[in-house]
């Protein structure tokens, strides 16, 4: 009885950990119906460096450095595995360019590169996994 009663906060302990590591919706419920991968917590990431971006190209101020880890996207472990990868890379490629251009550009045409980003991602968002299209065309800047 003492043993089971020493590994009950162990149990507790490993239960609260690994629950901590997933991220939920306020209902506890996981953000992703898929479960999640690698690659879907990597685009969370991007989705609030969009959002940081996005402020700065409306506010002409220092654009936020881009992460490093942004680089995995091509080799984070993926939702769906069975997905054409060779498809995938080449948006990812043509997303990586488009941020780093972004980087390389006068204050002037910020917006416009900002904006193929966005292109970049809902295009590829199309082939693969179009629920988060609608939130990621509102990060457009000046179009609808």
């Amino acid at each position: 009885m003492i043993k089971i009663l020493l590994l009950f906060p162990l149990f507790f302990i490993l239960i609260s950990c690994s629950s901590s590591a997933k991220e939920e919706n306020a209902d506890g419920s996981s953000l992703n119906p898929n479960g999640d991968s690698e690659l879907a917590i990597l685009m969370r990431e991007m989705f609030v460096f969009t959002q940081k971006s996005k402020e700065a190209v409306e506010q002409q101020t220092m654009i936020p450095p881009l992460p490093e880890n942004f680089k995995r996207i091509i080799t984070a472990k993926k939702t769906d595995e069975s997905l054409d990868t060779s498809i995938f890379n080449s948006h990812a490629l043509n997303y990586m360019r488009n941020l780093e251009k972004l980087y390389n550009v006068e204050k002037a045409n910020q917006r416009n590169q900002f904006n193929n980003i966005i292109t970049s991602c809902v295009v590829c968002h199309e082939n693969f996994c179009g629920g988060p299209i609608k939130r990621i065309r509102k990060f457009y800047i000046g179009k609808k």
